[in-house]
């Protein structure tokens, strides 16, 4: 593992443990960390990736249990190194109530260490009647795919937060804060605002954020804890794990993913643009990265917010008659028509069912150009989404029931037609949830929507 003796001698090291707290931090790569050095530990832990259930149910991304486990590792680390720790979109979602436990908890881990940091807690304080009064001024905008946001849909979701850029990042290291928490937050914000604070020229931070966010995801093989190394020209990556590298392939790879457009990803504080980016391997572990660079803009705020729709239920069955196989592009016709016929509420479109093959065209939509009898076996996952358990479980037992007992054309078995591996053979799935928020708001300076809070451990 090198890094390039060529380039200029001020640097700036992060340490990314893991893509995601809560996924487990390993105690070796950390060790391996200190032997290089670092400044600050960054780490994320928040994404819309897992779908609205966060926000709506008030749930942690990971089981706090595991968040905490990680942390503790963290706060050691970085009191052995005198480093920065920066926690952001804590719990995952980002809601305050996730990172007031998470504060509590870095308290009382450090008190348990005999470690007195400060400590900078960053707190959403965006509110539902000040999102209404952006909308009535026209400062609110869809992103693609979003439906127009009413205040129905405002006041219908459970919470709300604002991806917040680097501005509060960079007000809580000028409090000389050594442990920094936040709510919700752009990805690469707190390593470009670090780069800030140190002086550096943050445009190719805020590229190294995009990649490092993820741990060492862009790495091969895919490993946990990476070290980056920021210069006044560009970054440097190298994974903590000894059998894994970062080759310019790897790295451009995971610049490019999670976005409309791979060379120009917006963000709350401007656009990173990758046009120019290069991407050389400077040994067979360790790449350097020159050439991006962030173009800034007016400030604005992606607000993401979520609500409980419904309820689902869901059965599975296996298939391995090679007849009743071929026959199931219409059987999916046949139940969604039985069941609009015999229940008010798929009539009425209060109530959906889902019908999903795996093992065939699992991930897609049902094709119907693909079953066939070439296929020896099957899974199908019956989803029933309703206004509540009760009738979510009645409509999912009634799918069940036509399917395992539907007749079809060349049948010779008479007994039931799938094979059902649980018993009660329904499962409840609990509430459902989908994004009633998911905006941008024009123009708006990040000040406006959370607080720092300031506390000695």
């Amino acid at each position: 593992m090198t890094f390039d003796s060529d380039n200029p001698s001020r640097t700036l090291s992060f340490l990314c443990p893991i893509g995601m707290l809560g996924y487990g931090v390993e105690q070796s790569e950390l060790d391996e960390a200190q032997k290089l050095g670092f400044d600050v530990i960054i780490v994320d832990s928040g994404s819309t990736d897992p779908g609205p259930y966060l926000l709506g149910l008030e749930q942690s991304i990971t089981p706090m249990p595991l968040i905490k486990r990680d942390i503790q590792k963290l706060i050691h680390a970085a009191r052995t190194q005198n480093a920065k720790l920066i926690i952001s979109s804590c719990g995952g979602p980002g809601i305050n109530s996730h990172l007031a436990e998470i504060r509590d908890f870095v308290c009382e881990q450090a008190k348990a260490l005999g470690y007195s940091p400060k400590i900078a807690a960053i707190h959403q304080t965006i509110e539902k009647s000040t999102i209404k009064e952006l909308l009535s001024a026209a400062k609110i905008e869809n992103m693609e795919g979003a439906p127009t946001l009413t205040e129905a849909a405002i006041d219908a979701a459970t919470n709300i937060v604002a991806q917040l850029g680097q501005t509060p990042f960079i007000k809580a290291l000028e409090s000389e804060a050594d442990i920094i928490l936040s709510s919700r937050a752009y990805d690469p914000a707190p390593y470009a605002a670090f780069a800030h604070y140190m002086g550096f020229n943050s445009d190719a931070a805020w590229h190294m954020g995009k990649v490092l966010e993820c741990g060492g995801v862009c790495a091969e093989p895919k490993s946990k804890g990476i070290i980056g190394r920021l210069d006044d020209k560009g970054f440097e990556l190298v994974p903590l794990d000894k059998h894994a590298a970062c080759t310019p392939t790897s790295v451009a790879a995971h610049s490019f993913y999670e976005t409309a457009d791979p060379l120009v990803l917006a963000g709350p504080d401007g656009d990173i643009d990758l046009t120019c980016a290069t991407y050389e391997a400077l040994d067979a572990r360790c790449v350097r990265v020159e050439g991006s660079t962030h173009r800034s803009k007016s400030h604005s705020l992606k607000i993401e917010g979520a609500r409980v729709v419904g309820h689902r239920a869901m059965f599975i069955g296996g298939v391995t008659d090679p007849i009743f196989i071929s026959f199931l592009p219409k059987l999916n016709k046949l139940v969604h028509h039985y069941m609009r016929e015999n229940f008010d509420e798929i009539m009425s479109d209060k109530a959906r069912i889902d019908i999903k093959q795996y093992g065939c065209n699992g991930v897609s939509a049902f094709n119907t150009e693909v079953a066939s009898t070439n296929h020896h076996e099957l899974g199908l996952l019956v989803e029933v989404t309703a206004e509540n358990k009760e009738i979510a479980m009645r409509l999912c037992a009634a799918a069940r029931i036509a399917i395992l007992h539907a007749p079809y054309p060349g049948q010779k078995a008479t007994g039931g037609n799938i094979a059902l591996p649980h018993s009660p053979s329904e499962v409840d799935l609990g509430p459902v949830c989908e994004f009633s928020v998911y905006h941008i708001i024009k123009d708006c300076p990040q000040d406006s929507f959370f607080n720092l809070e300031i506390l000695d451990a």
